[in-house]
């Protein structure tokens, strides 16, 4: 869970500064307001679908739910619940934090989170509120903007643009392997290989117009039927596949309350090793 949490909270983040409404003025601005974001409800998703047999196949993790970062370095205050995806077989847990002690809703019980896990996940809140990224400078090839109409009750605009197939299939990898999800290992592929192995590369991003806060991520990867012997082993199933990966964010900097759950169990206990 401690893992997830850190993966949704730095999940959909940007780099850059700027203004005006060229696609790269929006991009610039929105990655320079990203920290004005305090709070949201987030929703989530990554998931790689192989090219037979979707549903079973399906790997991947969601989150879905209020958060709101501590400016003084404590706990984040959120209800988070982190859906684990393999297959047609998904299971999970409810994270919560009411900004002093944290806990975990497995279904079966709750349990308070132990002072090692607690400091870990004030750690990682810490690290996300002075600056949450995503490596957009280099993921971005070329950009448009377009009219997108209204999201969560303002004015946005859309830039769609094509990626870098490497440099982003190799970061939303990594995140998804933070996350807990099963992925290839790509970590000794050359560029060119991986570069072979993809059909397309898009990415979308819906900002405010006026106060050019994020509302919605979509990234998209296909990969092609014709894969590279060297990376065909690793890419397995999901030769032909693609990954569909979304963040949307809504009633932004409003007050989150959580309130403290009752009946908890015990305290979970830390992960060995």
């Amino acid at each position: 869970m401690k893992r997830a949490l850190a993966a949704t909270l730095a999940a959909g983040l940007l780099a850059g500064c700027g203004g005006g409404r060229s696609a790269d003025d929006v991009l610039k601005a929105t990655a320079g307001r990203m920290d004005a974001i305090r709070s949201a409800d987030v929703r989530l998703r990554l998931v790689l679908e192989p090219s037979q047999d979707v549903k079973a196949g399906q790997v991947g993790f969601a989150l879905d739910g209020p958060v709101a970062l501590d400016r003084r370095d404590g706990l984040p205050t959120a209800r988070l619940r982190y859906t684990q995806i393999a297959g047609p077989q998904e299971g999970g847990a409810t994270f919560i934090a009411d900004g002093r002690d944290a806990f975990v809703d497995t279904g079966d019980g709750v349990y308070r989170l132990g002072d090692e896990q607690n400091d870990a996940l004030t750690a990682s809140a810490g690290a996300v509120s002075k600056g949450i990224e995503l490596p957009l400078g280099r993921w971005i090839e070329s950009a448009e903007r377009k009219d997108g109409d209204r999201l969560d009750g303002v004015d946005v605009d859309h830039v769609s643009a094509r990626l870098d197939a490497v440099a982003a299939l190799r970061d939303i990898f990594g995140a998804a392997s933070a996350a807990g999800a099963a992925v290839p290992d790509l970590s000794g592929a050359n560029a060119a290989k991986l570069d072979d192995a993809i059909d397309s590369a898009t990415l979308d991003l819906w900002a405010g117009r006026e106060d050019r806060l994020l509302r919605r991520l979509r990234v998209r990867l296909s990969f092609g039927a014709k894969v590279p012997d060297g990376l065909r082993e690793r890419l397995g199933d999901f030769v032909g596949g693609r990954i569909a990966f979304d963040v949307d964010l809504s009633r932004l900097n409003r007050p989150v309350r959580v309130e403290t759950p009752e009946g908890v169990a015990g305290t979970l206990p830390a992960p060995a090793g």
